[in-house]
C-alpha cells in the first residue's frame, strides 16, 4: 500500500520526533485507518531498529511490567492497544503514569 502524501509527512514528523536525542517526551497518535498501522509499525522497525512495539494484553502482566520489559534496549516505544486496555482496567491511565515515571 503506497501511503498518501499527507500520511508520508505525519510519518515523516513522528519519525523526526522519536530521533530526538534532547530527552524524553510523548506522543499520542491514533489512526484514522486502522489497516495503516501494521505498515507503518513495520516501517517504524525498519527504519529504526531501537523501536519496540508493545501491544497491551489485558489480564496479562501490569501495564508497567509489560512497558518495562521492552524499554530497556528501547529507545521508543511506540504502545498499541491502550484504549482497548483502559477500557477493560478502570486504573490504566494510573498505571500508565507510574510506568512512565519508571521508564524515564
Amino acid at each position: 500500500m503506497i501511503l498518501s502524501d499527507d500520511t508520508e509527512r505525519l510519518y515523516t514528523r513522528l519519525r523526526r520526533y522519536l530521533n530526538r536525542t534532547d530527552g524524553g517526551g510523548y506522543f499520542f497518535a491514533s489512526a484514522s485507518d486502522e489497516r495503516l498501522l501494521p505498515i507503518l509499525n513495520q516501517r517504524l522497525l525498519q527504519d529504526m531498529p531501537t523501536v519496540r512495539l508493545v501491544e497491551l494484553q489485558v489480564g496479562q502482566d501490569t501495564l508497567s511490567y509489560q512497558l518495562e520489559k521492552q524499554a530497556s534496549e528501547a529507545t521508543a516505544l511506540i504502545v498499541s492497544n491502550l484504549g482497548y486496555y483502559a477500557y477493560k482496567n478502570k486504573n490504566a491511565l494510573t498505571e500508565l503514569n507510574f510506568a512512565r515515571e519508571k521508564i524515564l
